[in-house]
């Protein structure tokens, strides 16, 4: 369903590029890759950002419900209830656990390959770079319009489809399958960082999936990952938008390294408020903490 929907929202995308943006990439699909000198083309790339993943997760996540007998907002747990505090569970652990995430991108970067797989890894860290290239190109916008244009097209738009289907749908299907909610979690995750294609940001990538896992498979309801997920998403632009990096606090500069005891920290409050989620679930406290 993912690839059906994928090529059949990728053609419209493409078609309607050229009456919108006047790029006919039929003739030249390869002016695309031209976007550090053409904000035309950044603009249909944004584009494309915006209406793909729509055909590619979301309708995917509807209808597969439907192909094993379930209801589609059950199955997704789209209206179920959620008791506020997993809100708060969202932000805290999206904020916590900012040292363990910026470790793990550390290590992952500074991975090194075996002498004889030289040539897959200079492979891989050349689509690093042009991927890198492409984020600079979408972020380069100076207008609270281009700002909030891409806090639709890379932070909301990317979080609602991403969880719904990496959490609603593909989560929920593998806990049916195995019973068990951490195989759920962690193959899900697992399978949500290797969809990105990026190896030297497969770790903490990978960690995120997982504490999106875990709120979504803690609180009953798909809302409170697409909120952490939109948080984390939203938290880097506004980083690089208004220039963190380039103010005087040394720890929001890209190249601080937290001390060892803050990744400590930061790993030991990840853990503590995914158990604290899971002693919600179980009704082992109540919304007030009695």
């Amino acid at each position: 369903m993912v690839l059906v929907f994928y090529s059949v929202f990728g053609a419209v995308g493409f078609f309607l590029l050229k009456p919108i943006f006047g790029i006919n990439v039929m003739n030249d699909f390869s002016i695309l890759s031209n976007f550090e000198n053409n904000p035309t083309v950044i603009n249909a790339l944004k584009f494309l950002q915006g209406i793909i993943p729509i055909g590619a997760f979301i309708v995917p996540a509807l209808y597969f419900p439907k192909a094993i007998q379930q209801d589609s907002k059950s199955f997704l747990q789209i209206n179920t209830s959620v008791k506020p505090i997993f809100f708060l569970y969202a932000l805290a652990i999206i904020i916590f656990s900012m040292p363990f995430i910026s470790m793990l991108i550390d290590m992952n970067k500074n991975i090194s390959f075996p002498t004889f797989l030289s040539g897959l890894e200079n492979s891989l860290r050349a689509d690093e770079e042009i991927a890198s290239k492409l984020t600079k190109a979408f972020l380069s916008t100076d207008s609270t319009a281009g700002f909030l244009i891409n806090i639709l097209v890379i932070a909301l738009i990317p979080a609602i489809c991403e969880e719904f289907l990496f959490r609603g749908t593909l989560q929920q299907f593998i806990t049916l399958c195995f019973k068990n909610k951490h195989v759920a979690v962690w193959t899900a995750a697992v399978l949500f960082s290797a969809f990105h294609m990026q190896f030297f940001g497969f770790l903490p990538r990978l960690i995120l999936g997982v504490f999106l896992g875990y709120l979504f498979a803690y609180s009953g309801s798909i809302w409170p990952s697409v909120v952490a997920h939109f948080i984390n998403n939203a938290l880097s632009l506004s980083a690089e938008h208004f220039k963190f990096n380039e103010s005087g606090i040394d720890f929001l500069k890209d190249d601080f390294v937290f001390p060892w005891y803050l990744n400590l920290l930061s790993v030991v409050l990840s853990c503590t408020i995914i158990y604290f989620m899971h002693l919600h679930q179980s009704r082992k406290i109540n919304y007030n903490g009695e």
